[in-house]
């Protein structure tokens, strides 16, 4: 009776051994293509403006997101601030992340080539507190290149500026013209008030809301096809 027993014990032991599926083989690696973790990691788009290409200054660089793939292309390693597109081109100029050295890259060519354009010619003025003309950015609209000419406006302080200089440089030749075109200080910096000029031009850069603080720049498929 106890052989018997036994011997339904191992028939009943085989049948759910039999009734488990067999594992899968391990799956083949096709030549040429890349595993999930191998995979190219997409960032989430910061749009600027939806519907174009957007260029956005990281801690990895200056990215395009999306690029005509549908991946990541890095332009440039550079830390970067104030990105300004010459007009609807694709001359991408923009600021050392910390000194006023405006900068450019060569399309086409490897990520760290960056060139120096100039550098922005301290301000000597006692009605302003830092002698970096970048400290007197008070709104991105104020910067603008256009047709390889920065025009610029620096104003003493962000809340009712007494002072107003108005730069234009021409990137190119590299000539520059600082002028005061408005002078409300009276006798707050100890010192005679200077004339005041007509402009030398007139800043039309983007907003802070278009341009994310200058981190954030678009331009359309057509200007990046040129």
């Amino acid at each position: 009776m106890r052989t018997r027993h036994l011997h339904v014990l191992l028939l009943a032991a085989c049948a759910s051994q039999a009734a488990e599926p067999a594992a899968p083989p391990p799956a083949q690696q096709v030549p040429g293509s890349l595993r999930a973790a191998e995979l190219p990691q997409r960032r989430p788009a910061r749009v600027c403006s939806p519907g174009r290409l957007n260029l956005m200054a990281t801690n990895e660089g200056i990215i395009l997101d999306p690029d005509p793939r549908g991946l990541m292309e890095r332009w440039t390693t550079a830390r970067a601030r104030l990105l300004r597109l010459d007009g609807d081109s694709a001359d991408l100029y923009f600021f050392d992340a910390t000194r006023p050295l405006l900068m450019t890259i060569d399309r086409g060519s490897p990520p760290d080539n960056t060139r120096v354009v100039l550098e922005l010619p301290p301000i000597a003025h006692p009605g302003f507190t830092s002698s970096d003309p970048l400290a007197s950015l008070q709104r991105q609209e104020d910067l603008s290149i256009t047709d390889h000419i920065l025009c610029m406006d620096l104003h003493d302080r962000a809340e009712d500026p007494t002072l107003t200089y108005n730069l234009r440089i021409d990137l190119v030749s590299a000539k520059h013209e600082r002028r005061l075109v408005e002078d409300l200080t009276g006798d707050r910096c100890g010192v005679e008030r200077e004339a005041v000029a007509p402009r030398l031009c007139t800043p039309a850069g983007p907003s802070a809301r278009d341009s994310y603080n200058g981190t954030c720049a678009s331009l359309t498929r057509l200007a990046l096809a040129e």
